[in-house]
């Protein structure tokens, strides 16, 4: 699963789909949102999740597993965990035993719970910080005070 996720669109297939990104067919699209999702830019990946979003509300259910599988990588990508979660689980709601629908959700819950606990330990760094600064006064006032 790790590999389907770091993919990267080379910039010539990139470039290739932009020459032509407004006169797009249904299949196209597609194919342009997929090369946006492996871009390593934000901003292309933002691209591809809107054209991912277009296309999953018209497509077929076939065609749905592949728009939502894709937005839920794109969504990993930029680091939205429960918009990537909320596509691969209605993936999932209609195909309980895709494989790969379940490694991509593991894989971002797994990257939630270390986002969370990164959050946590710099939370408990500025705390402590902050607590540190805040006795130090409190010394520094009573010294003061006693002189």
């Amino acid at each position: 699963m790790e590999a389907v996720v770091c993919d990267v669109v080379s910039p010539e297939d990139l470039l290739k789909f932009e020459k032509y990104s407004t006169e797009l067919a249904e299949d196209t699209k597609f194919e342009y949102a997929w090369c946006l999702i492996r871009s390593n830019f934000p901003d292309d990946i933002n691209k591809g999740i809107v054209l991912l979003d277009e296309l999953v509300h018209k497509g077929t259910k076939d065609d749905q597993r592949d728009y939502l599988f894709y937005l839920a990588i794109g969504n990993y990508k930029l680091k939205e965990y429960e918009r990537g979660l909320k596509s691969i689980r209605i993936l999932l709601k209609n195909e309980p035993g895709n494989t790969q629908a379940l490694d991509l959700e593991k894989l971002i819950v797994k990257a939630m719970r270390k986002d969370t606990l990164q959050g946590l330990a710099c939370l408990n760094v500025q705390l402590k910080s902050e607590i540190y600064i805040h006795l130090s006064q409190i010394h520094l006032n009573s010294v003061f005070h006693n002189s």
